[in-house]
C-alpha cells in the first residue's frame, strides 16, 4: 500500500524558479537540452497539529534545462505527461540501501518555460516530503527529471538521512 503524501510543491518554490529562470535571460550559457539535477540540501521539519507529530523534509534540487521545456500544463494529466519529477525511496538494509515502494513521491512541476528568446532555466526546486509515516528512521531518495520531451536528466541521491 503507497502511503501517502503531502503537497509536494511550494509556491516559494516555483518564485525560486522563475528567479533563476530570469536571470538565465541575461547571458548566454551551454546548458545541455537534457535537464541537469545536483542535489543540493535538505531540512527536517517537525510540527504537531491536533496531537499529531507530522515529520517533513524540506529538500532542495539545482537544476539546469537548455531550452526550457520544463514543467506540465493542468491538462498534461495522461502519462507520461502525469509527473516528471520522479522519486525512488531507499531505507536501510545491514550495510547497504535497499529501494522500498512503499512511497509515492512523485510529483508535477508546473510549466516553467520563460518567455522570450532564451528558453534557458536554471534554479532550485524546493519539494516537501511528509515523511511521517516511514517504517524506518533513516531514509535515502533519488530525483529524476523529465522535461516535456521525455528526456531524463542524470539521477540524484540525497545522503542517508536519519530522521528525529
Amino acid at each position: 500500500m503507497k502511503r501517502p503524501h503531502s503537497k509536494v510543491l511550494h509556491t516559494l518554490a516555483v518564485a525560486a524558479i522563475a528567479m533563476g529562470a530570469g536571470t538565465a535571460c541575461t547571458r548566454e550559457n551551454d546548458f545541455s537540452d537534457i535537464p541537469f539535477l545536483r542535489f543540493e540540501s535538505y531540512e527536517q521539519q517537525t510540527q504537531t497539529v491536533g496531537g499529531v507529530t507530522l515529520d517533513n523534509l524540506l529538500v532542495r534540487i539545482y537544476f539546469t534545462d537548455g531550452n526550457g521545456d520544463i514543467g506540465l500544463e493542468q491538462s498534461d494529466s495522461v502519462p507520461p505527461y502525469d509527473v516528471n519529477l520522479l522519486v525512488r525511496t531507499f531505507e536501510p538494509d545491514g550495510d547497504t540501501v535497499v529501494e522500498v515502494f512503499d512511497y509515492d513521491f512523485d510529483t508535477r512541476i508546473p510549466n516553467l518555460t520563460p518567455e522570450g528568446q532564451n528558453k534557458a532555466l536554471e534554479g532550485v526546486i524546493e519539494f516537501d516530503m511528509d515523511v511521517s509515516l516511514r517504517g524506518s528512521d533513516s531514509l535515502q531518495f533519488s530525483f529524476v527529471l523529465l522535461d516535456r520531451a521525455l528526456n531524463r536528466s542524470n539521477e540524484v541521491f540525497s545522503p542517508l538521512i536519519v530522521l528525529d
